[in-house]
């Protein structure tokens, strides 16, 4: 299971009689996340996992959404691009979350706040839940930092390299765009008409070592490195070897040598650090 950050909605601060699902993604806290939970967001306890300390966001609902449409409103506007001259919010896309975000009917059905639930990934950095509030208080800051920049885009048009490094690649953002839906991996819909005393609780385990960085979390640069010495180096320098061998030890042989204790160290390395992902 991948480790994800889940935004959902909910009626009240403490009792949370009602909780809906709005969104959720895998191995980060994205940039539209914390445009959204950027009104006035405080720590609170989780209502998904069973922790004492404060190891959710929340934050008002209504400022939030409005900060977050026009935000993609002025992107779509600006004709925002990366890369090689892609929209980075096209019309159909914005016109569906304008849709999904409707702030009118979340009202009329109660709900009032967000609630962002970042325990999983807090889980991949800390040693103790202990640290769970302090990582909660960090990425509170951290809201409070990319409204600043949010507010420069909306002023300027402009998106600076601290926006630009958030959104990341185009498909990332495409994926952050794609990730809204009502359905999350940790389903409140019970709530709607039952008291948040009935939700059932999942308690994280204490993991002996904490496993920092998934194997399906490596970037396209590690990955191409990886099957570049795993498969390039060894080979190539068993052939410079034998090359340099049948021409009686000449500067290929020694080239060779070199290539193949270059790659034989590093696919070890690799592969140890494959074998530390999986086995932690």
């Amino acid at each position: 299971m991948a480790n994800r950050t889940y935004l959902y909605i909910t009626d009240d601060v403490e009792k949370r009689e009602k909780i809906r699902g709005i969104a959720e993604y895998n191995y980060d806290f994205p940039l539209l996340f914390k445009i959204m939970c950027s009104t006035e967001p405080v720590p609170g306890k989780s209502s998904i996992f069973n922790l004492e300390e404060k190891a959710a966001i929340i934050s008002e609902m209504s400022g939030g959404i409005d900060k977050v449409k026009n935000f993609l409103l002025k992107m779509k506007e600006e004709k925002s691009t990366l890369g090689r001259g892609k929209e980075l919010v096209g019309s159909e896309t914005c016109e569906k979350i304008m849709e999904f975000l409707d702030k009118n009917q979340f009202l009329d059905e109660g709900y009032r706040y967000f609630l962002l639930e970042a325990a999983e990934l807090y889980e991949m950095e800390a040693d103790s839940h202990k640290e769970f509030e302090k990582l909660t208080l960090r990425d509170i800051e951290e809201i409070n930092n990319t409204v600043k920049d949010v507010e420069y885009f909306m002023e300027t048009g402009i998106l600076n390299d601290s926006i630009l490094e958030k959104i990341g690649t185009y498909e990332k953002f495409q994926y952050e765009l794609s990730s809204f839906s009502e359905y999350l991996y940790y389903d409140f819909s019970s709530t709607y008409d039952k008291e948040i005393e009935d939700i059932q609780y999942v308690e994280i385990e204490k993991p002996e070592k904490i496993v920092r960085k998934r194997l399906m979390n490596f970037d396209s640069r590690e990955i191409m490195f990886m099957i570049f010495f795993l498969l390039i180096f060894p080979p190539l320098g068993l052939y410079f070897c034998y090359d340099g061998f049948r021409g009686k030890y000449d500067d290929r042989y020694t080239s060779g040598l070199f290539l193949g204790f270059l790659g034989t160290v590093l696919m070890l390395f690799y592969l140890w650090k494959i074998t530390d992902i999986i086995f932690g």
